[in-house]
C-alpha cells in the first residue's frame, strides 16, 4: 500500500497552518489496516509465533518509511515556500 503521489496539500505559508484531509484518511487508512493485520496474528490463541508476523512487521515498516519521507519532502518544500515568502526584497 503506498500514498498514490498525488499530494493534496494545502498550506497557509503565513500562519503555516496545514491541512491534508486526503493524506489524513489513507494515514488512517494504513494505521487501521496493519493494526487489524497485528491483531490477527498476535492475539490469536497459538503456539508459535506466525511466520507471517515477520512479513508484516517488514512490510509495515517500509510504509511507514515511505510516509515520514513524504512528510519530510511536504515540510522541507514549505519550509523553503515559506522562507521565500518572507525574504526581504533587495
Amino acid at each position: 500500500m503506498s500514498w498514490s503521489g498525488n499530494h493534496h496539500w494545502h498550506h497557509d505559508p503565513l500562519t503555516r497552518n496545514l491541512t491534508f484531509e486526503p493524506f489524513c484518511a489513507y494515514l488512517k487508512q494504513v494505521v487501521t489496516i496493519h493494526q487489524g493485520m497485528f491483531e490477527k496474528l498476535l492475539f490469536q490463541q497459538q503456539q508459535a509465533i506466525p511466520h507471517q508476523l515477520s512479513q508484516l512487521f517488514a512490510d509495515a515498516g517500509q510504509t511507514y518509511r515511505e510516509i515520514a519521507r513524504e512528510l519530510s519532502e511536504y515540510h522541507n518544500s514549505s519550509d523553503a515556500m515559506l522562507n521565500n515568502i518572507l525574504k526581504p526584497e533587495s
